[in-house]
């Protein structure tokens, strides 16, 4: 049976003409939600690594990589939970917000690891993860704000399966 039903409308138009327009309605999956959670932790963590990678590597914060970020988590948490409701949305969504967090913090991280020229792992040993909030929002300014908030909605709508692929 295919993910969209498509069904028959009686319309009526202005001149009082019958049309029938066939209307796509998608039906709504369950899915599993602990698969969701693991996967959009998953995808979370390698997203906000990657992220961290490049923008450490290119010495530039690159932050339309919260973009990239929003999409790739949303749409492993659909693919992996094999649901499209409003649940696997919000999984999806609250991910892609952490990812944006996770991957700014890991990417500040590697910029005080190269200025006091540590490794990466020695600067992430020696950190106060009291100042978690601080290093994530070190360089946070508006433009942060739009892509952290694009990030989350695309999350959503790729997690929700709102893009009907």
């Amino acid at each position: 049976m295919s993910e969209y039903n498509t069904q028959e409308f009686d319309n009526s138009t202005e001149n009082n003409k019958n049309t029938t327009d066939p209307i796509v309605v998608e039906t709504v999956r369950e899915g599993n939600v602990s698969a969701a959670l693991l996967a959009g932790l998953f995808s979370c963590i390698a997203v906000a690594s990657v992220w961290a990678f490049i923008s450490v590597n290119a010495e530039k914060q690159w932050l339309y990589m919260g973009i990239f970020a929003g999409l790739a988590v949303g749409w492993l948490v659909k693919i992996v939970s094999g649901g499209n409701n409003n649940t696997i949305g919000c999984i999806g969504a609250f991910f892609a917000l952490v990812s944006c967090a996770l991957g700014d913090f890991l990417t500040n991280v590697g910029f005080i690891a190269k200025s006091e020229e540590l490794t990466y792992f020695q600067t992430l040993g020696a950190l106060n993860f009291s100042y978690f909030f601080e290093i994530v929002f070190l360089d946070f300014d508006f433009f942060s704000f739009i892509i952290y908030g694009l990030a989350t909605i695309e999350g959503w709508v790729f997690g929700r399966g709102l893009n009907k692929d």
